[in-house]
């Protein structure tokens, strides 16, 4: 959210449907991101372990999107920031469990 809130203040965009159109793109971005670590280290398994060199063509886009927003919902769920797929990844799932403790202390006081 401070990105994005810095993003509007760089920008001179100060709209809501600005910033809206900005997460979006951006969650997209961190997606894409995540496919290609989890799709390097798949064929980095392959050709160490295997000989093997996995092609592109081998890979399921719509089963990988499900993978990724599993591992994502899941790692904002509580403290699975070690199960994240990159270094923005886990960053951002341990924000988000530092914020929900947050939450729960302020909703026991």
């Amino acid at each position: 959210m401070a990105e994005s809130m810095q993003w509007v203040e760089d920008a001179g965009n100060r709209t809501v449907t600005g910033t809206l159109e900005h997460t979006k793109k951006r969650s997209v971005a961190m997606l894409n991101a995540a496919r290609s670590v989890r799709r390097h280290r798949i064929k980095k398994f392959y050709l160490d372990n295997h000989d093997y060199p996995y092609p592109d063509c081998h890979f399921n886009e719509e089963a990988e999107d499900e993978v990724l927003k599993a591992i994502r919902d899941h790692e904002l769920r509580g403290d699975f920031a070690r199960c994240a797929e990159d270094r923005e990844s886990r960053e951002r799932a341990e924000a988000h469990a530092e914020s929900q403790a947050m939450f729960d202390i302020m909703d026991t006081v």
